[in-house]
């Protein structure tokens, strides 16, 4: 939009260019549209030594790392040219966990000055799952409620789970 128009007419509507009907009227463009992505993650590790005798101990450890992300789209049916009068929301929710055990026996015995025995034995086990959800949806009736639920045509959706783990065997 030319710097010679108002943002806004008298009625408080968006004014665009009457000579480029394309051109999008910036401020609504930054104004009306949403986009949000709220993430919650947890990453944590615990671990414990148990000594069984002089010479011999016991070691574990434990770990997680969990992320949920939630994000949310919405272009209202009004207000901006792209897509006018119908809309655009997405949502997508992803899920992404990691647990980790790691397990040592160690044996560590001096037998002289010059001399030692240091003996480790163990096993390490990894799994992750990732999963998600992506909707979107088109055909908003207004721009006050933007919820993908709200919307009249599913134009999109898609889901997927990933998953793998491995056990580890180790010595020295």
């Amino acid at each position: 939009t030319p710097p010679t128009l108002p943002v806004t007419d008298a009625a408080g509507n968006w004014v665009y260019d009457p000579q480029v009907t394309s051109r999008e009227n910036p401020v609504a463009w930054l104004t009306l549209p949403t986009n949000t992505a709220e993430n919650l993650r947890i990453l944590t590790n615990v671990g414990a030594t148990y000594r069984i005798t002089d010479d011999l101990s016991f070691k574990t450890n434990f770990g997680v790392d969990l992320s949920t992300i939630e994000e949310n789209f919405f272009l209202p049916p009004n207000g901006v040219i792209f897509n006018q009068g119908i809309g655009l929301g997405g949502s997508r929710i992803s899920k992404d966990q990691l647990f980790l055990n790691e397990n040592f026996l160690q044996y560590q015995k001096q037998i002289n000055e010059t001399n030692r025995v240091d003996a480790i034995l163990g096993m390490s086990f990894q799994e992750s799952k990732f999963s998600f959800t992506d909707a979107r949806r088109t055909n908003f009736p207004f721009n006050e409620i933007p919820i993908i639920s709200a919307g009249g045509i599913i134009s999109g959706a898609n889901a997927g789970v990933q998953e793998w783990s491995i056990v580890s065997y180790f010595s020295r």
